[in-house]
Formats: C-alpha cells, structure tokens, sequence
C-alpha cells in the first residue's frame, strides 16, 4: 500500500511538471489567432494594408507605402509595393506619417511586441518572413517561420550595399532627453533583425542624417 502511494505520488508531479511545461511553451494561436488579421485602408491615397493582432497590441503586416514627396523613396526601383517605402526622420518628427488612428511606435512599444514573441533571442525569427533572408553561407537557415503574419521583410537602412541580409524599422524614441542634446545632433533608436539570428537588437541613428529606415505603425 506505501509503495502504490509513492507510485501514485510520482505519477502526480510528473504529470504537474508536464502540464506546466506545455503551459509555459509559446503558441501563436494564444498570442495572435488567424481570426484577428485582416485588412484596412489608408483614406489619405486608398491604399490597402494587412494588419495582425499580436497580444494587446495590432500591427501592420506590411511596411508603410505611404508617398511624402523629398522625403520617402522606395530601396529597390518600383519596388514600394512590396517592400514599402524609407522615410526621413526629419518628417516623422513632423507627426502624421502613419494612416489615421494609427502611429510610429515607440522603442517600449517595440519591446512589447518582441516580449509577446518570446524575447530578444527568438522574436526574431518569429516576426521574420519566410522568404528573401539570405543565408550568410549555403545551408544555413535564414528566414523565419513569421508565426503571427507579421512578415520582417530584409530591407535594410537606405544605402546599404547588400540586401537580402537585416531589416532596420523606426522607432519614435528619442536616443537621449532634448535636454542633453542639441537638435541637429538628436538620435533616434531603430530596431534591427539580420539573417543570420533568431534575436532582435536595437541601435540609433541621426535624425538629421540623410538615411532613410523603414517603418512598421501600430494602432492608437
């Protein structure tokens, strides 16, 4: 009788810890189910953007296309329709550039999605799309399995030499307090993904600075 109620002890917790594991492990059908994706059009020029519910947050599944004459160009020639268009930080500053009711997201709304992905080391692959990452050598795995059809296309920062390789997304977050920095020095931190990692990592830019990044907006 003791040993059949160590046995059934054991059985008991092993059973617990398993359920607990399953508990813990990430499923895009809790964190961003297919029946929370869809469509919606910008009323400024009538151009339609997919958008995904991920957690708490709803994000467009594909870069801005939005035409801010000077200041946006496409990375590839007549390429905006699927790979959007690069934007100066001098006009995001302006306010306006993302559609109606929606916005730059900042740097905290950024982490708040990669978090909701799992973290730095594996949001990365999960937000990266599944075709165009080029491998760094033949054989190596690239692109992502893009579990919630937010589709990380590479597209680098504007001037880049090589494509196939990182994708660099705005962010609205100021690098350092206007009070520590003069207005023709202020930087703006990017977000960034490469082909060769599951994580995703962030730097800066100058705002003044005639590069161009792409841009993600997510929903007031």
């Amino acid at each position: 009788m003791k040993n059949m109620l160590m046995l059934f002890t054991v059985l008991l917790v092993l059973s617990y810890a398993s359920c607990s594991t399953d508990a813990g492990e990430w499923s895009a059908t809790d964190v961003c189910p297919e029946s929370n994706r869809g469509t919606f059009v910008d009323e400024r020029d009538g151009r339609e953007y997919k958008y995904t519910t991920i957690g708490d947050q709803v994000w467009m599944a594909e870069n801005l296309n939005y035409e801010v004459e000077k200041f946006s160009d496409c990375l590839y020639e007549d390429d905006c329709e699927q790979h959007g268009r690069h934007y100066e930080y001098s006009i995001v500053l302006q306010g306006g550039l993302c559609p109606i009711d929606w916005h730059v997201p900042s740097l905290d709304e950024w982490r708040v999605l990669i978090n909701t992905m799992g973290g730095e080391e594996e949001g990365g692959h999960r937000l990266k799309s599944l075709t165009e990452w080029m491998p760094l050598n033949p054989g190596e795995e690239s692109n992502g399995t893009d579990d919630c059809g937010f589709s990380a296309l590479p597209v680098p920062r504007s001037g880049a030499t090589h494509f196939g390789y990182d994708a660099a997304f705005m962010t609205s977050t100021d690098k350092c307090e206007a009070s520590e920095c003069e207005n023709y020095s202020r930087y703006f931190y990017y977000i960034k993904m490469e082909t060769n990692s599951y994580a995703i990592t962030q730097s800066y830019v100058v705002a003044q600075g005639s590069e161009r990044l792409a841009l993600r907006c997510v929903k007031d």
